[in-house]
């Protein structure tokens, strides 16, 4: 299955379950998402993302150099930006 297929089904499923107990993490699915990844999730650009980051308005992991985007600190950033 193609990566922007499950990241959409993902998504979807984040956005649905407020309640993070009730939330079944799917297999196959990464639970830290690399800038270009964040971008197609949330269909921006990937530089777009990395003033998001810079902004401070998505919060991200700096793991031996490489950025990262924890699933919790996205669901957290979508919730934001849909008022929930």
């Amino acid at each position: 299955m193609e990566f922007r297929q499950i990241s959409n089904r993902r998504l979807e499923t984040m956005k649905y379950q407020a309640d993070r107990k009730s939330m079944r993490i799917e297999k196959n699915v990464p639970l830290m998402f690399t800038p270009p990844e964040v971008a197609k999730i949330l269909n921006v650009s990937r530089s777009q993302v990395y003033v998001l980051i810079k902004t401070e308005e998505l919060k991200s992991l700096l793991i031996r150099g490489s950025r990262r985007v924890s699933e919790n600190q996205l669901i957290e950033y979508i919730n934001r930006i849909e008022g929930l």
